[in-house]
């Protein structure tokens, strides 16, 4: 809270009030950040009332918070890195994947980036949590990780990518997947088919010898 002072002129009569800065504006604004290390403990605690509550508190703040949750990504998991069929929930996930998925667009783009890790389970909850979010910048990535040659990479970026049905740059994606079709490598072509069956309507048959995903 601002305070008034007097002001004294020069010749020393005349008292002027002028208004002076809160000392404390620095001390108040500190306060009222978010403490995320004591709200990351609750977070990825046992009780799931309390990660309610963080949960309601982080989206007051949900840059801030998707900044901090990502350097701390994927967190506790009781998941192991393993070929998906179906995109799981962010829950099934862990605690952040979950936070991330409810914070939305921010966490969109503090996530794009995990999409090309060199990390291979960082990768791969990457691309299941994208699948929650389903947001327009992450589709590149997921559709890059469908050539991964790692067939849980493959498989879970098969799986996020069919939250993407309906963004205008799918069915684009899905040209370019067709053209991948006649690919000289083998493995390309191959996945290219595999992801087609997972997207598209129609089945895509390919002359490709499964053999080649795991050669």
């Amino acid at each position: 809270m601002s305070r008034l002072v007097w002001a004294v002129s020069d010749d020393g009569d005349e008292q002027t009030p002028v208004e002076a800065p809160a000392k404390h504006a620095s001390t108040a604004a500190a306060r009222s950040r978010p403490d995320f290390a004591a709200l990351l403990r609750i977070l990825t605690g046992p009780d799931p009332d309390q990660r309610a509550k963080v949960l309601e508190h982080l989206g007051r703040f949900p840059q801030a918070a998707a900044d901090k949750l990502i350097l701390h990504f994927p967190g506790p998991t009781a998941r192991s890195r393993r070929p998906v069929f179906e995109l799981p929930r962010a829950e099934e996930l862990g605690p952040i994947p979950a936070a991330l998925a409810f914070l939305g667009k921010p966490a969109a783009t503090a996530l794009a980036p995990l999409l090309d890790s060199k990390n291979l389970d960082t990768r791969y909850f990457a691309l299941l949590t994208a699948g929650s979010l389903a947001y327009p910048e992450l589709l590149d990535g997921v559709f890059r990780a469908l050539f991964a040659p790692e067939p849980e990479i493959s498989s879970a970026a098969r799986a996020a990518a069919t939250a993407f049905r309906g963004h205008p740059p799918f069915n684009r994606a899905l040209e370019q997947l067709r053209q991948e079709l006649s690919s000289p490598d083998p493995l390309r072509g191959l996945l290219a088919a595999r992801a087609l069956d997972a997207l598209a309507t129609q089945p895509v048959s390919t002359s490709v010898p499964l053999a080649a995903e795991s050669g």
